[in-house]
C-alpha cells in the first residue's frame, strides 16, 4: 500500500501528486520564507506525507501539521520519524475546520494523493477548529486543504486576531464543492485587515495590513 521513492514514503498507487509536490516546494517555501520574520511556529495542512512539514522543519522551531488521510498519514509518519527534526514536528490525524466534530476523506483523483478533500460529518476523523489548540506563537497559517480553507480560517479567527500570522491559502477554484465562491477565503481575510502580498502558483500569501 505504501512505497519508498528517494528517501521518502508514498501511497503506492500515487503517479501525479509526487512530481506536482517536488516542483512547487522550492518556490513556494521561498516566497513564504520571505515574508514571515518569526520562525517559533507555523501551522500547515494539509500534511500530505511529509515533504512539507519536513522542508518547514529546517526552519522553524515547531511545525504543526495536519493531514486527514490515513494512507497520507501514516507514510507523514513514517517520514518525520526518520528525519533528525523530528521532536520539531507535531504531525496530527486531523482536519481543521471551523467547529470539532468528525469528518471523512474523499478521493477525487484516483492516483493522486494529494488530491482528496474532506467529506463534513461522513467520518470519524477528528476535525477541530485551530483555535481550539490555544497556541502561544503563531508565526504563519499554511492551509492547502481542496477548498475547504475559510471554514479552517473561521476557526482560526481567534489565533489569527491574538498573533496575526503570515496566511497562505491555496484558491483554484475547489471552494465551490464547499458552497465558498473563489476568493471569498481573500476577501474574508481582508475584511480582518489582511492585504494579499504575493501569489506564488496558485497560492496567495497574506500579510496583515500596516495600520
Amino acid at each position: 500500500m505504501i512505497r519508498q521513492i528517494d528517501g521518502l514514503w508514498w501511497p503506492e498507487d500515487d503517479a501525479k501528486a509526487r512530481p506536482a509536490l517536488l516542483r512547487e516546494l522550492e518556490p513556494a517555501l521561498a516566497a513564504i520564507l520571505a515574508h514571515v520574520p518569526g520562525r517559533t511556529c507555523i501551522v500547515q495542512a494539509g500534511g500530505n506525507v511529509g515533504l512539507y512539514p519536513l522542508a518547514l522543519a529546517d526552519h522553524f522551531r515547531r511545525v504543526i501539521t495536519f493531514e486527514p488521510d490515513a494512507l497520507n498519514v501514516r507514510c507523514l509518519w513514517l517520514n518525520v520519524a526518520a528525519r533528525d527534526t523530528f521532536k520539531r514536528i507535531d504531525a496530527r490525524q486531523a482536519a481543521l475546520g471551523e467547529w470539532f466534530g468528525t469528518c471523512g476523506v474523499e478521493i477525487v483523483e484516483p492516483g493522486n494523493c494529494g488530491a482528496h478533500r474532506i467529506a463534513p460529518d461522513q467520518g470519524d476523523v477528528v476535525m477541530l477548529p485551530l483555535d481550539g489548540l490555544d497556541l502561544i506563537a503563531c508565526d504563519a497559517i499554511w492551509l492547502d486543504i481542496e477548498g475547504y480553507e475559510l471554514p479552517a480560517l473561521r476557526g482560526a479567527r481567534e489565533t489569527i486576531e491574538r498573533f496575526w500570522p503570515v496566511v497562505i491559502i491555496e484558491d483554484k477554484g475547489l471552494s465551490r464543492a464547499f458552497g465558498v465562491e473563489p476568493g471569498e477565503a481573500g476577501e474574508w481575510l481582508g475584511a480582518l485587515g489582511y492585504l494579499e502580498a504575493v501569489r506564488i502558483g496558485r497560492d496567495r500569501i497574506y500579510k496583515k495590513a500596516i495600520p
